[in-house]
This record gives structure tokens, C-alpha cells and sequence, in this order.
């Protein structure tokens, strides 16, 4: 195996676990906290102060929505949004004259 494959699978397998982070954060954002939680405990066990810190999780105070930032929203819905209701407008596409 040449230097070059090493490196290719080493690089293919770095970003296939950032895409699975990711994803995993996504679809499990709970759980991703608690892992983070886990393993910057055991890192400031070790003695890795700066990564513990980088490691420990933001702490939330709700859910969605509550621009807490447990899920990348921008904020709660703006007050003069939030229960008003905006009619829907539909534009029909001309057809072409039968003939």
C-alpha cells in the first residue's frame, strides 16, 4: 500500500465521520450533548483542560424555536408573525388556446 492510499483512506474516513457528526447532531441533538458531556468529562479527567472546554456542550433552556440554539434557529418567531394568518395567493399559468 503506497503513502498516497494511506492518506486517501485516512482523508475519506475524516470527512465520512464529520458527515456522520453532523447528521447524528442533526437527527439526535440530545444525544449528541450527552456524548459531548461524556467525553469532556473523561478529557478533564485526563487533564485536557482546553479540550474538555471545547468539548462540553452550550447549555439550552428549551426546544425548538426558543433561540436558545439547541436546534441553529435564529430565534423565536417574531411577535407580530406568530398566530396571524396570511392568505395564500395562486397564479394560474396561462394555457396556449386549444384548437
Amino acid at each position: 500500500m503506497t503513502p498516497y492510499e494511506v492518506f486517501e483512506k485516512l482523508a475519506l474516513a475524516g470527512v465520512f465521520a464529520v458527515v456522520v457528526w453532523v447528521a447524528f447532531g442533526k437527527l439526535m441533538p440530545g444525544l449528541r450533548a450527552r456524548l459531548r458531556a461524556a467525553l469532556a468529562s473523561v478529557a478533564a479527567r485526563r487533564g485536557h483542560a482546553a479540550l474538555a472546554r471545547w468539548l462540553a456542550p452550550t447549555a439550552s433552556a428549551g426546544g425548538c424555536g426558543s433561540g436558545c440554539g439547541s436546534c441553529s434557529s435564529c430565534g423565536p418567531a417574531p411577535a407580530d408573525a406568530a398566530g396571524k394568518t396570511v392568505p395564500i395567493r395562486l397564479h394560474g399559468i396561462p394555457l396556449p388556446p386549444r384548437s
